[in-house]
């Protein structure tokens, strides 16, 4: 029988060999540790990367309205919903084939390159109405931004009073009238442009929403200020010689200093169609009516006094100042114009007093992406 080999005994490490491996295993624990910060850091880099280009540029200030930021995000977002509805508008003018397409294309180009500065001055102005509104206690509803929603698709849940059919004497051909949607049909309506401006633009209810809050605040303000437009003002009486050269000027003060009459003269060398037949009467008027060249020049002279030649973009003007009233009513006309530009009358104020703070760069501007547009 052959002989069984006997097993051989596990040799003992020497000390040389247990040091050997204690330094291999320390040595592979320096490389882990080492690739593992290597890769730690790596992903710090690309995760701050990432927050950079996705979260804190888009929460960095685009402007700061009286402390308050108007983030880059929202600045982009809505750069994006106008794009989107200038290109919708342009796609029905074009399909309505009512004006020139290369008209039409120059207009949209010219929109679309100034729309990113014209945004940020809206947003600003926005902030500006939202910051009066909450000083006189004006808010809008959840209620009232829903109602002008449904109205604005034409469905109304109560049905408007209709009004009487005027009486008329001639034969006309009656426009027609969209019949006014069901509950159904709105909301079918709604959920469709939602999901095409959130697929598009990134858009949320939210944001749509917002658009018809800030209409509501700024009509509610505009109400506001038409309310405290002051029914009298300062007003002088005055008439002008409106001439293109200020050598036609020269001329013609030459004529009035040797006594010929102010009236006669801009019946016949007044440029201003809108005066010449009345001898270049104006009227009463306050201030802010004209142009402020004009204005400025008016308000200073003493009833009685004529200007010397007075440049403004309409040519070269001679005023003369007839009357002057400090505590004079408002013409109809006039009170109502003033009115109706109450509230950007008051965003004019505003603008110059407020703190304003403008951190627009063209890189905070979001790029052209296809299909902004759509009907």
């Amino acid at each position: 029988m052959a002989k069984k080999k006997r097993k051989k005994e596990p040799k003992e490490a020497t000390k040389k060999e247990l040091a050997r491996t204690r330094r291999t295993r320390r040595q592979e624990r320096v490389l882990f540790t080492i690739g593992g910060l290597v890769l730690a850091l790596i992903v710090a880099i690309l995760g701050f990367g990432y927050y950079q280009e996705n979260f804190a540029k888009l929460r960095a200030p685009v402007a700061i309205v009286n402390g308050t930021p108007i983030s880059t995000g929202e600045y982009q977002k809505m750069v994006r919903y106008r794009r989107y509805a200038l290109a919708s508008a342009f796609d029905r003018l074009l399909a309505s084939g009512g004006e020139s397409q290369e008209m039409l294309a120059q207009y949209f180009q010219d929109q679309m390159a100034n729309l990113p500065t014209q945004v940020l001055e809206e947003m600003i102005n926005e902030e500006l109405v939202r910051q009066g509104a909450a000083r006189n206690g004006i808010s809008v509803s959840p209620q009232e931004v829903q109602k002008a929603i449904e109205e604005e698709f034409g469905y109304w849940s109560v049905p408007p009073t209709p009004l009487p059919t005027p009486v008329v004497t001639t034969v006309i051909t009656p426009t027609p009238t969209l019949p006014p949607l069901t509950r159904e049909q709105f909301e079918e309506r709604y959920q469709e442009i939602l999901s095409r401006l959130r697929a598009m633009i990134g858009f949320s209810e939210a944001d749509f929403q917002g658009l018809f809050e800030m209409d509501l605040l700024r009509d509610k303000m505009q109400e506001l200020l038409a309310d405290r437009v002051p029914t009298t003002a300062q007003q002088v009486h005055a008439r002008h010689i409106l001439l293109e050269t200020e050598e036609e000027a020269k001329s013609v003060l030459e004529r009035l200093e040797q006594g010929e009459d102010f009236a006669t003269l801009a019946q016949e060398l007044s440029q201003d169609p809108g005066s010449k037949e009345q001898g270049g009467d104006l009227g009463w008027f306050p201030q802010g009516q004209m142009v402020p060249e004009f204005d400025e020049i008016a308000f200073a002279l003493p009833p009685g006094e004529t200007s010397g030649a007075v440049q403004s973009s309409f040519g070269h003007h001679i005023i003369q100042v007839l009357e002057r009233e400090d505590d004079r009513e408002l013409s109809p006309d006039i009170l109502e114009r003033q009115k109706a530009n109450a509230l950007n009358d008051w965003l004019q104020e505003q603008s110059l007093s407020a703190a304003i703070e403008r951190f627009w760069s063209p890189e905070k501007v979001p790029p052209l992406e296809g299909g902004t547009g759509g009907t």
